[in-house]
């Protein structure tokens, strides 16, 4: 189907919904795609209005081909995304092509791989109605609070290229005031010990000039302590972890990733990549990870961990043992392909590593800590001088080993003013929106892309975020005459309440009915 078939109407009622008899009824029609701008359009008078002179493509044909399919056999099974976007697609195909055959069942994997396939056709599933709820009422959520906050912005800035949302507008605010903070400075201290390079942070500017130079000239060091240390691995990636990797060690954006992700699932080489979860199924431990962890390094570096608890999604790990260099071969070989295939090796390389690790046996290691002093200035650091028993380290280490010399002395000192609190990159975004329950995996990359293509925040060297003056003054004026809308606290509850909607819990009318009020916005 190409993605979702149907979208929310813009012209018609309330921003695309009726009120009949006290109840809220949004009214969807067939997406319809400019063949010029690839814009996505819905309603015929958008498409007279804004690609009026070129042929669009209307999902309606695809539908039109799926009822005669649907005629023609017994039985029709819908497996899109196992999520809420995924089940309101399929309920909408459901919808479809009831008319034309009554044998219509749901499939869930969470892998494009036969022996999901397989499995998911011996269980189908029945359409989860509660999850379809949830996902329309968040879509029609968005689309009040964008729309209205959106004009209310075009009429006070007069530029209809400025939008607003109820998850953009709140951490468009949190990289406005992260930049503030981050222009207080503090001291980094970077000098070379035992051939690797160590850095002190100091918060006084004053107190770490003078221990700079004291580390220079007077720096005194000793072992105070050694003991046996156990270490274990990382758990694997969920979708704001590997979104804040990609970014830090591989340097893409977070669209970027989630493209690469998208396509790498559709190929069959990771597991679904929408994902909160840590867990790691009996399937992903015993038949992907044993057998590779056996082979390369013996049987007694496996050390299985189910990580999570339950729930449907697994964390992202890969579908079968295939090294990064036979996904490469088999590219050179035309039997998959990539929008860009060097990135799409180099982001599964990441994931089958980080999940290889989560497998094996911790590490026990030697941990040294020494004690250093100069005359105005004394702290401790701990570090790994050696392996006594190697584990998960051989694939993703997560540990430097350093050889401490005993005569050794400080060189290369250097003296930065760095931000007290750095600027957000768009891993680091993510990471605090999972932490501050805003977004869901499926957004994350949308929110930060929005801001970024809005021209509200800007990208600079390194990758840090940084705000514009129009993203300043757009959010300036949306704290002021809308502070409910851009309080998280707001997009917060109604995550929670999608989450009752989606145990059934909640009727999401009752939800509709409260954001309703944003109305009054437009009326002022």
């Amino acid at each position: 189907s190409l993605g979702h078939v149907f979208n929310l109407s813009r012209r018609k009622g309330f921003f695309g919904v009726f009120q009949e008899n006290g109840r809220f009824i949004p009214l969807f029609d067939t997406i319809k795609l400019c063949r010029t701008t690839g814009k996505q359009l819905v309603d015929i008078e958008e498409v007279k209005s804004r690609c009026p002179d070129t042929p669009v493509f209307d999902k309606k044909e695809l539908l039109e081909s799926f009822r005669h399919l649907a005629y023609e056999v017994q039985e029709v099974f819908i497996g899109s995304d196992p999520d809420a976007e995924g089940e309101k697609i399929a309920y909408d195909l459901m919808i479809e092509l009831a008319p034309y055959n009554q044998n219509i069942r749901r499939l869930e994997f969470h892998e494009v791989t036969p022996r999901a396939f397989r499995q998911a056709i011996q269980q189908p599933a029945d359409f989860n109605l509660n999850r379809v709820k949830a996902q329309i009422t968040r879509r029609v959520v968005d689309r009040w609070v964008g729309f209205v906050l959106s004009q209310r912005l075009w009429q006070a800035f007069g530029k209809k290229t400025l939008s607003a949302g109820r998850v953009q507008s709140p951490v468009l605010g949190w990289v406005i005031k992260r930049a503030e903070e981050a222009k207080e400075k503090k001291a980094k201290i970077i000098f070379y010990l035992f051939d690797q390079p160590l850095a002190l942070e100091i918060e006084d500017l004053q107190l770490g000039a003078k221990v700079a130079e004291e580390i220079e000239q007077n720096l005194f060091w000793d072992i105070i302590k050694e003991e046996e240390v156990t270490k274990n691995p990382l758990p694997p990636y969920t979708t704001d972890s590997v979104l804040q990797d990609a970014s830090q060690k591989l340097g893409y954006s977070t669209r970027q990733t989630m493209n690469l992700l998208q396509e790498l699932f559709e190929s069959g080489l990771i597991t679904y990549h929408r994902t909160d979860s840590t867990r790691i199924s009996e399937a992903g431990r015993y038949q992907v990870a044993k057998p590779y962890i056996v082979s390369h390094f013996g049987e007694e570096f496996f050390f299985p961990r189910a990580w999570g608890e339950g729930g449907a999604h697994e964390g992202i790990r890969p579908t079968r043992a295939r090294e990064a260099a036979e996904i490469r071969y088999m590219v050179g070989a035309s039997l998959l392909s990539f929008s860009n295939p060097d990135q799409a090796v180099k982001l599964y390389e990441l994931i089958f590593r980080r999940f290889m690790a989560s497998q094996m046996r911790p590490a026990k290691v030697m941990v040294t800590t020494i004690s250093f002093k100069t005359p105005s200035y004394e702290w401790e650091e701990d570090f790994v001088t050696q392996i006594l028993q190697e584990g998960f380290e051989k694939m993703y280490p997560t540990f430097n080993i350093i050889k401490i010399q005993k005569e050794a002395c400080p060189e290369k000192v250097q003296l930065k003013h760095i931000p007290k609190i750095e600027l957000f990159t768009e891993g680091t975004l993510v990471q605090e929106m999972k932490k501050r329950g805003l977004g869901r995996p499926s957004t994350y990359a949308e929110i930060v892309t929005t801001l970024i293509q809005r021209h509200y925040v800007k990208v600079l060297p390194g990758g840090r975020l940084y705000p514009t003056k129009l993203g300043q003054q757009v959010y300036e004026y949306l704290k002021e005459h809308f502070p409910r809308e851009v309080d998280e606290k707001l997009t917060r509850q109604l995550e929670e309440a999608m989450d009752k909607i989606e145990a059934g819990i909640v009727d999401f009318q009752e939800i509709l009915q409260q954001a309703y009020e944003i109305r009054h916005y437009l009326e002022e």
